[in-house]
């Protein structure tokens, strides 16, 4: 996607086409997930480590490379009351300016408009509208939580207690052995010196227990994966799975 950022002088009467659906995810098994949001998505998704590099990333698996992500119904939307942080927002993003200073709000170029349709960036005032403002103010508090999400993974990877997922998912074929996951090691966990036991207080240690009692949704996964495959998206009740509440993202920090 390429994104342009905004200005009052280039965009004073532009408007954006909103993004109605999370289908620009739907080739995307792995979605980022935070603190503060790990709660909710441990309710119904597995939550997992990968690795790039020498960094360990936390993510919420959604689904397979093959499958791709089985968390949307065929309309495009998200089957569970909360959706993740990382698929809001769209079609803006903050972006970091070349010279690395600062953030800055973007919009995706394809669904800007020339004001005629879809809704206005600015209003009359010259001021953000109230629905982007909301958007912007979504992207603000997501940007504050990545620093300590990563400082709260990197922590646990530095005391010893992730180790590679052995995980199997269900598959076109039957089933097949996950690949580039990690988990966090409950025995490697409770074998930690007082010493290192205390490094993980707080935030490390939290995300440690959530992502182990996400583990439970493994089951759930495999069941929209195998409805995936047997295409009856549509007449299998997703709804049975979960509750109708209306969870919100709150920033505690």
């Amino acid at each position: 996607m390429p994104f342009v950022p905004l200005s009052l002088e280039q965009h004073a009467n532009a408007g954006f086409i909103p993004s109605e659906n999370y289908s620009f995810t739907a080739s995307h098994p792995l979605v980022p997930a935070y603190l503060h949001e790990h709660t909710l998505l441990s309710k119904t998704m597995p939550l997992c480590f990968i690795k790039l590099e020498d960094k360990y990333l936390l993510m919420a698996l959604a689904g397979t490379t093959e499958a791709g992500c089985v968390f949307l119904r065929n309309d495009g939307q998200w089957t569970t009351p909360y959706v993740p942080v990382a698929l809001r927002g769209q079609p803006f993003s903050l972006r970091q300016t070349p010279d690395g200073e600062k953030l800055v709000l973007c919009i995706d170029d394809t669904a800007l408009t020339d004001g005629a349709s879809g809704e206005r960036i600015f209003n009359d005032a010259g001021k953000l509208s109230e629905s982007v403002k909301k958007t912007m103010d979504l992207l603000t508090q997501r940007q504050s939580v990545i620093k300590p999400t990563q400082d709260a993974v990197d922590k646990l990877a530095h005391a010893g207690v992730l180790k590679e997922w052995d995980l199997t998912l269900k598959s076109a074929e039957g089933v097949s052995k996950a690949k580039g996951l990690y988990t966090v090691d409950q025995a490697a966990l409770n074998e930690l010196t007082a010493e290192a036991y205390h490094t993980l207080q707080g935030n490390p240690m939290t995300l440690a227990h959530a992502q182990l009692f996400s583990m439970r949704n493994v089951q759930l996964l495999n069941v929209l994966i195998e409805q995936k495959f047997k295409h009856k998206t549509e007449d299998f009740d997703l709804d049975q799975f979960f509750d109708s509440s209306n969870d919100t993202l709150k920033f505690d920090l």
